[in-house]
């Protein structure tokens, strides 16, 4: 095996190396589409997206054996981070132990050249030769896409869900920015009630259902559902898939039934709107969150993400 510069001319090679990594993940989460970003046209185009920035080829004999694109940069909590998305990387199935820590140790110069303090891989969610490579650098989980069919969800709860406007939940939408500002979580999100409503609108205004429990007329629970966002769900691009944009149930309601409902109710309106099939994204260190998605949804692409002190390809150490 040796390694190469990534480029368009092993285009064909990195879309069938993909293609077969993902038919293996589909085989573990069968709610996944047959195909992924819709079909083998638009898998071509994103692949040459990624292409087009930079990476390593592994090679054998002529040919390719996997691959690794360097992605791109972005800000993330405070520093530079660079991301390899999903599509971005793959290995023949039985040789990843031998393919992707060389994949990763050329990639990682790159990033680190680049100034990338944080890497950020995204990958499939059974893929574990790459996960316990990832585990073993370092890495952490910090977002997971699950993905579910659309049967009905059997619901006991004394609370009615009903549809809400983007306006009636600025409170509660407030008391979910701060839970997720507060430990375990960490992520900041906008508090101040000019964002929230602005925020909110925009997810309303995207085509997305806001749907609430209430309780004495005032919401203790409530989510959006509706078309895919953009970024979030690479794979279910162009697959007629709904998605959770925001859930959230208030503390003293938890373990009532209340998120069931609303989870009931929103299948059931992705059901009745035509859609395949639903997905969520999650923080991983929302704990609570994450042990009620990992009840009714698969995991289909898992985000992990390492710190890496450039402080001795700078002749000293880094300050954050």
């Amino acid at each position: 095996m040796r390694l190469t510069e990534l480029d368009g001319s092993r285009l064909e090679a990195a879309v069938d190396l993909f293609a077969a990594a993902y038919a293996i993940e589909r085989e573990s989460t069968s709610s996944l589409p047959e195909h992924p970003l819709g079909g083998p046209d638009p898998l071509r185009a994103e692949v040459a997206s990624v292409l087009r920035r930079g990476g390593v080829a592994a090679v054998d004999r002529g040919r390719l054996i996997g691959y690794m694109c360097a992605g791109f940069s972005f800000p993330f909590k405070g520093l530079r981070a660079g991301l390899c998305p999903v599509i971005g990387h793959a290995a023949e199935a039985g040789r990843e132990d031998e393919v992707y820590p060389a994949l990763y140790a050329a990639v990682g110069c790159i990033w680190a050249q680049r100034g990338d303090a944080l890497h950020v891989v995204e990958h499939l969610a059974h893929d574990r030769a790459l996960e316990r490579l990832l585990y073993a650098l370092g890495f952490g989980m910090i977002v997971c896409e699950r993905v579910c069919e659309l049967s009905a969800i059997e619901v006991s709860c004394r609370h009615e869900v009903v549809r809400a406007d983007a306006a009636s939940l600025a409170a509660i939408d407030a008391e979910h920015a701060s839970y997720y500002r507060a430990s375990p979580i960490f992520v900041h999100k906008e508090t101040d009630p000019a964002s929230i409503v602005a925020d909110l609108r925009e997810i309303e205004g995207a085509g997305c259902v806001f749907l609430a429990c209430l309780h004495g007329g005032e919401p203790i629970g409530y989510c959006a559902v509706g078309p895919q966002s953009h970024p979030e769900g690479l794979l279910l691009r162009n697959t007629n898939s709904a998605q959770l944009r925001t859930a959230y149930v208030r503390q003293p309601y938890r373990g009532t039934g209340v998120g069931r409902a609303l989870l009931g109710a929103a299948v059931a309106h992705a059901r009745d709107a035509g859609f395949d099939r639903i997905f969520v994204e999650h923080e991983t260190a929302n704990t609570s969150g994450s042990t009620f998605w990992a009840r009714h949804f698969h995991p289909y692409v898992r985000f992990s993400m390492r710190y890496v002190d450039l402080g001795p390809l700078r002749g000293g150490t880094e300050q954050v």
